[in-house]
This record gives C-alpha cells, sequence and structure tokens, in this order.
C-alpha cells in the first residue's frame, strides 16, 4: 500500500510538472498570438495606407498628366501663333522696304 501510495504520488507530480509545462506552453502560444496579432493588424494598416498614397499618387499622375497634355496643347498654339507673326512681321517688313525703295526714287525724281 505504501509502494502504491509513493507511486501514485510520483504520478501526481509528474502529471503536476506535464500539467505546468503545458500551461507554460499555452501561455508562450497565447502571447505569440498576440503578437503575430498586433503584427498582422500593423501590417493591414500599412497596407492600407499605402493603398490610399498609391491611389493619391495615382490621382495626381491623372492630374498631371492631363495638365501636361493641355499645356502641350496650348504650346502648339502659341508656336502656330508665333509662326503667324514671324510671317506678317515678314510681310510687313518686306512691304516697308519696297515702300522705302519707291520714296527713295521717288524723292531722286524730285530732285
Amino acid at each position: 500500500m505504501q509502494e502504491k501510495m509513493v507511486k501514485l504520488q510520483q504520478e501526481t507530480d509528474t502529471l503536476t510538472q506535464q500539467l505546468e509545462e503545458a500551461e507554460t506552453k499555452a501561455s508562450a502560444a497565447i502571447k505569440s498570438a498576440s503578437t503575430i496579432e498586433s503584427q498582422l493588424s500593423e501590417s493591414q494598416q500599412l497596407l492600407e495606407e499605402e493603398t490610399r498614397q498609391k491611389l493619391a499618387l495615382s490621382s495626381k499622375l491623372r492630374q498631371l498628366e492631363s495638365e501636361k497634355e493641355t499645356l502641350q496643347e496650348q504650346l502648339e498654339e502659341d508656336l502656330e501663333q508665333k509662326k503667324g507673326f514671324e510671317r506678317k512681321i515678314a510681310e510687313l517688313t518686306t512691304q516697308m522696304q519696297e515702300m522705302k525703295k519707291k520714296a527713295d526714287e521717288d524723292g531722286k525724281k524730285i530732285i
């Protein structure tokens, strides 16, 4: 009977030790799970922020591309207008030279 008591006590001690080890492992697993959940939540927040930034940048890019296109169209119009002014200046310069030449010729005829 004494042996049975000792054996039962040893089994109890062994089971108590195993229980404590299991509780320690469970506690570590809970902490690990909590850490992983926290990391997951942080990663999701970062992903959401990156997505917002990407959308904002995409919107800004579209806006800048539209602005670029508008400016290119304006530049083309301005260049066409400049060419028109240059043609008109050339015409007026030619007319002025012809008028000076004629005036010089008329002035020589008078003298």
